[in-house]
């Protein structure tokens, strides 16, 4: 009897881990397929997008080091270079300059299982890289040519290079574990968070403890990480000077930074506000289906529907369980986002959506020690544990699943490629083309990446050194006079875009005036001239055509 009992829960165990790495290589395919059903896609670029690419097609693997870019972009020099390289052996299209991001996004779910295995059970680390791999926001940044997927993948290698070297107390390991931090924080900015943290917490865990001899050996891979850090920020990162116009833009615009004056309450409501934004951003765990329950939107019901007060309470719950269980890996996941917040009260680091991606493994430890918690109070009612677990994981499902079906539904999709390709399908010879100002840099990059067959004339930006509309269009006669002789007017622009790359989001004031729209008052001035015939507009991208009077 005793063998046969021991032979059936022998039975029971082997057949629980086939059926978890079962499920956990489910997931895994899911989360790869989910990346490269949008990589293949290869949708337009966005406009941030196009800021860094215009640069690293027109810039040499020097020039990308030392010389300031154009639109005041940033971004580490281990990815400019990679994607660079990347770009010139397969050419410069989207799916080239997006390689980088999506390896990295797919190396980051792998990373993330024996980082999970460290802090989970099994079944819950199922949950975790479930969380990642159908989080909109990861699968966007994947497939998106800048640097915040590779910021994802460097957080969950440092932490699974914490979990690694640790216990090691050998030279060559803590120098190993030093060297592979410096490099990756050249691929980084967001690292430094993560690796101050774990610095800081193991030395004063070292020397509360008073083991010494531990903390100078320590003090090889914290030392060598100092080092890159200062490298890097002497070499390069000194050079972008910090941007009173974006600082501004992130706080009026975004809330990215904690309000000043510091006032308890006001500094509350903001903390609690963005802790519950990232439900949605990054871990992507929320219901968004806005356009879907308009009804809603004003109701309290809708943050029923969205599923916010599940995943807060996980949220709450492991971090509840985590303190009370390990200390001192708590304060190494969790300090990154004190010191984030710090950096936001300064104003140096913005507290907002992309900006806390590499905060995505931390977060998923602590929602997933929430189910572990919840599951364990609810042991003898399995069914509503099951209830409760179709309910977390739905609406990350539905909303990967319908930006599947519908590739437009992708958030921050944008068209600026549709339109350019628009005209080119369509432009004859002597028409003439004019892209505004805020569509410039869609224009030059496809200008340089894509057989456009016209050359536009570019918008002039004026709007800062006009006085008001009369002016402004008095500005622009110039770019006008280019449109003599043409028999029709391609006019592509923004409908959307107001502020500029380095302006003041309220300035000039004229111009942001409510009720004034300067594409408005540029076809209002084109009708005098001729008739406009087609129109063409996806989102916020569109061009108009006019029929120009001879």
């Amino acid at each position: 009897m005793l063998n046969q009992a021991v032979s059936s829960s022998s039975a029971s165990t082997t057949s629980a881990t086939t059926l978890y790495h079962r499920l956990l290589y489910l997931v895994l395919a899911i989360g790869i397929v989910l990346r490269l059903v949008h990589f293949f896609h290869n949708r337009s670029f966005v406009t941030d997008e196009l800021y860094l690419g215009v640069n690293v097609v027109k810039m040499s693997f020097w020039e990308l080091a030392t010389k300031p870019f154009e639109y005041e972009q940033k971004a580490p020099i281990g990815y400019l270079w990679t994607v660079k390289a990347l770009a010139l052996l397969f050419g410069y299209g989207g799916k080239s300059m997006r390689l980088f991001p999506l390896l990295a996004g797919i190396g980051s779910m792998f990373a993330l299982v024996p980082v999970a295995r460290y802090f989970l059970k099994p079944w819950t680390v199922v949950a975790a890289v479930a969380i990642m791999a159908f989080s909109s926001p990861c699968i966007f940044h994947s497939i998106e040519a800048k640097q915040y997927s590779i910021e994802l993948f460097a957080a969950v290698l440092s932490l699974w290079l914490y979990i690694r070297f640790l216990s090691k107390q050998d030279i060559p390991s803590m120098l190993l574990w030093g060297l592979a931090g410096s490099v990756l924080l050249w691929f980084s900015f967001s690292l430094i968070f993560i690796l101050a943290s774990i610095g800081l917490v193991i030395s004063i865990h070292t020397i509360v403890s008073k083991q010494w001899h531990k903390l100078f050996r320590y003090a090889i891979p914290f030392s060598l990480w100092f080092i890159s850090f200062a490298v890097q920020y002497i070499l390069i990162t000194s050079k972008y000077h910090q941007s009173g116009w974006l600082i501004d833009y992130f706080d009026r615009i975004n809330e990215a930074f904690v309000p000043l004056p510091l006032e308890p309450i006001a500094s509350v409501k903001w903390l609690l506000h963005k802790c519950y934004l990232t439900l949605l951003y990054p871990l992507g765990l929320l219901l968004d289906l806005d356009g879907d329950l308009d009804s809603l939107n004003n109701t309290p019901l809708r943050y029923f529907f969205k599923m916010g007060w599940l995943h807060a309470a996980c949220l709450v719950l492991g971090g509840i369980y985590f303190i009370r269980k390990d200390r001192l890996n708590f304060a190494v996941l969790l300090l990154p986002m004190g010191l984030t917040l710090a950096a936001s009260v300064v104003r140096v680091y913005p507290f907002h959506e992309r900006f806390t991606l590499f905060l995505m493994p931390a977060l998923i430890i602590v929602s997933c020690l929430g189910l572990e918690y919840i599951q364990s109070v609810l042991s003898r009612h399995p069914k509503w544990f099951g209830a409760l677990a179709v309910l977390f994981f739905a609406p990350t499902v539905i909303t990967a699943a319908r930006e599947v079906a519908d590739p437009r539904l992708v958030m921050h999709a944008e068209y600026n490629r549709d339109v350019m390709v628009y005209v080119n399908d369509h432009f004859r010879e002597g028409d003439a083309v004019y892209v505004f100002w805020n569509m410039n840099q869609g224009y030059e990059f496809y200008k340089l990446t894509y057989p456009l067959k016209y050359t536009a004339v570019e918008g002039s930006f004026v709007k800062n050194t006009s006085r008001n509309p009369t002016d402004y269009l008095r500005n622009l006669q110039p770019d006008f006079d280019q449109f003599k002789g043409h028999k029709r007017l391609w006019f592509i622009y923004d409908s959307d875009s107001k502020t500029a790359i380095g302006d003041y989001v309220t300035l000039p004031e004229w111009y942001h005036k409510p009720g004034f729209d300067a594409p408005t008052l540029l076809h209002n001035h084109f009708s005098q001239f001729g008739k406009k015939t087609g129109h063409f507009q996806l989102k916020r991208s569109a061009v108009s055509l006019y029929e120009l009077n001879q």
